[in-house]
């Protein structure tokens, strides 16, 4: 926990690893797995349980469209009847405008969590 002083650096850690777990893993045993070990950790610097759920959901999503797991990605190249590195190669723009959402849900909690906030406001503190 050393290296982890900032939220920033534990928010990097856990993008990245669920960046690699997502190509190789579903979302959900991805969690269950990995929750327990990351829960704690974004605690331990003081980020929102329900900030971490979003980050963590929303790079798990960009896991369901990257090979070789890419379930979503195989399905509508097959839908499609294209191969799967064509399928690739128009998701790429799509992969760094994802990127970049993830980073704004980083970087901006409070929009994050505006909706939570505004409708559970006894619940989300």
């Amino acid at each position: 926990m050393g290296l982890l002083g900032s939220p920033y650096s534990v928010f990097a850690i856990v993008m990245l690893v669920f960046l690699i777990i997502g190509t190789f893993m579903d979302a959900v045993p991805a969690i269950i797995i990995l929750q327990p070990i990351i829960g704690p950790m974004g605690a331990s610097v003081g980020i929102d349980p329900y900030h971490m759920g979003i980050v963590v959901v929303l790079t798990l999503a960009i896991g369901l469209i990257t090979p070789p797991y890419g379930l979503c990605l195989l399905i509508a190249a097959d839908l499609a009847e294209i191969s799967i590195a064509t399928a690739v190669r128009a998701m790429v723009p799509f992969y760094a405008i994802s990127l970049i959402v993830v980073a704004i849900a980083v970087l901006f909690p409070d929009l994050m969590l505006w909706i939570p906030r505004t409708a559970l406001p006894n619940v989300v503190p």
